[in-house]
């Protein structure tokens, strides 16, 4: 996952992703980049694990941003 800031200040983001799988795998994982924000123009690649502690990790999953705010670090 890449999270780019197309703003023009320095902004915190949050967002809430679901893992979906055959034999009921179901999860959600969230993050968030509230370190130092992501400054304008700036990426932020971030990579999830979704587990599912009863039910085995699908090879093929069904994913959805459920989810996802921006909050300016500063009042733009």
């Amino acid at each position: 996952m890449l999270i780019k800031n197309t703003g023009t200040e320095r902004a915190h983001y949050t967002v809430a992703i679901r893992v979906e799988g055959p034999g009921g795998f179901d999860t959600t994982v969230r993050m968030s980049t509230d370190v130092v924000g992501v400054y304008p123009g700036g990426t932020w690649p971030t990579e999830l694990t979704a587990t599912d502690h009863t039910k085995p990790v699908p090879q093929h999953p069904k994913v959805t941003i459920t989810s996802a705010a921006r909050r300016p670090l500063f009042k733009e």
